[in-house]
């Protein structure tokens, strides 16, 4: 395989790696909406209350994917600081605009009273979602913007502006991983001791999940061992029955809240590691993971009206099944219009504006 089929193969994983990733998410948060207002007694209960642990890994998936490829996109670069200037406003330019979008639709439909009646959002919430800014109504147990997706992109822009720095001060590419990874440290160290003072930005901080964007980085450097891992089929048997074994722990009680975080990075690092490896075929799936982003910002919105439909009617439970079956088929078809008529356009139009259009669907 020459260096140009390998880099489409690499593009199609990644990109199926999204679609998976985003998948896992609105599972999650259709299940959850369900849990919500319908308990079902027996082994199909339990295994409902704590399959919600699959956004998780949906995240973390995501945060994996972001560290390998923002070395991808940069490594076999110089850095400098013109070079940090285009990568944060590369950065910015992606993330914002789609974004702001949905927030404010979401903002919209507040203020006309069609959804989250029972919430009242401050001007201070909305700024700091806009910008995407640690926010916490009250006691910090967890950091939430007006559209709740909204809390991983916070993580993410952190990511980038540190990434960033390093660029412009042209740090040595080798020593990149280990400098972040004592950066995200001190990070962590300073939330869990409450160092800023301000509540929600120490549960920002406290955060192990800086270190999934690390293990993205190593993951790149790495690549070529993993290849070579992959090779043989008794592996990929291993990791199949690795991530098996693991939905086994998530799906089901009895384990501690210990052991499904182990799980939960022990199967997003394994499908990372076997998609890199041999998901370079999975052109069809690649395509729901170009509207990954556009799907991840506006599923919530069929999940509420899911989470209604689940309130308001005494259906039975066959029926929200299928319902719930029905709403993450509607999500993936309203992400992908999303996609195709939201997001796309506007990156043409950014992308015409400020900078030459990327050439592959990694940025």
């Amino acid at each position: 395989m020459n260096n140009s089929q390998s880099s489409v193969s690499k593009s199609y994983s990644i990109q199926a790696l999204r679609a998976i990733a985003a998948l896992f998410v609105v599972c999650d948060h259709t299940i959850t909406q369900f849990n919500i207002y319908h308990h079902v007694p027996g082994l199909t209960g339990a295994v409902l209350d704590n399959i919600q642990g699959v956004g998780t890994v949906g995240v973390y998936i995501f945060f994996i994917v972001s560290g390998y490829i923002m070395s991808f996109t940069t490594f076999n670069k110089k850095w400098d600081k013109d070079q940090a200037f285009l990568f944060m406003k590369k950065r910015v330019l992606r993330i914002y605009p789609t974004y702001w979008i949905w927030l404010t639709i979401l903002i919209v439909f507040w203020l006309s009273g069609l959804v989250l009646k029972q919430h009242d959002y401050s001007l201070t919430k909305m700024i700091t979602s806009y910008l995407l800014l640690p926010y916490s109504d009250s006691t910090p147990n967890k950091i939430n913007p007006v559209l709740g997706q909204g809390w991983t992109l916070i993580y993410e822009v952190f990511y980038y502006l540190l990434f960033a720095i390093l660029i412009f001060l042209n740090t040595p590419k080798k020593h990149a991983i280990l400098i972040l990874a004592l950066i995200f440290g001190a990070v962590v160290f300073m939330g869990k001791n409450s160092a800023t003072t301000l509540p929600a930005l120490d549960f920002f901080m406290a955060s192990p999940i800086f270190y999934f964007f690390i293990a993205g980085m190593a993951l790149y450097t790495w690549q070529a061992a993993i290849l070579r891992f992959y090779s043989e089929l008794s592996v990929i048997y291993l990791a199949v029955s690795i991530c098996i074994l693991c939905f086994y722990i998530l799906a089901f009680s009895g384990f501690t809240q210990e052991y499904k975080e182990i799980a939960m990075a022990l199967l997003s690092l394994v499908l990372f590691t076997l998609f890199l490896a041999k998901g370079g075929d999975c052109k069809k799936l690649s395509v729901l993971g170009d509207a990954s982003y556009s799907l991840y910002l506006s599923h919530g919105f069929v999940v509420m009206g899911y989470g209604v439909l689940c309130k308001t009617f005494s259906f039975s439970m066959l029926t929200l099944f299928i319902a719930g079956i029905l709403t993450v088929l509607m999500s993936i078809l309203i992400g992908l219009l999303s996609y195709y008529l939201v997001e796309k356009k506007i990156q043409f139009v950014i992308n015409g504006k400020f900078m030459t259009p990327a050439r592959n669907g990694f940025v």
